[in-house]
């Protein structure tokens, strides 16, 4: 019975939890993980780093959609990606 008790806490403390940087950049929001950061970090410095930090993490996601832009979930089930699979799924 005790075990049931950890969810509310759990709930609301995701609930007052920040963006996550790299979900507001993908949904096209980069003011919103800008903020994100910056309630994150502290320091002198805190707002150029998160100016760093979201031009870093527009970069990497405009890599991962030029890299999967045109692969499908059949590509799980392609060559060595097949044997991947087979691990996880294990």
């Amino acid at each position: 019975m005790c075990q049931w008790v950890w969810p509310i806490p759990l709930f609301i403390a995701a609930y007052f939890a920040p963006e996550s940087p790299w979900n507001a950049v993908r949904r096209g929001k980069p003011e919103l993980a800008k903020e994100s950061l910056m309630r994150l970090s502290s320091g002198v410095s805190a707002e150029d780093d998160a100016l760093a930090a979201v031009a870093y993490i527009e970069h990497t996601t405009r890599l991962e959609v030029a890299e999967t832009g045109n692969a499908s979930f059949w590509e799980c089930f392609k060559g060595t990606n097949l044997w991947r699979t087979e691990i996880v799924s294990m």
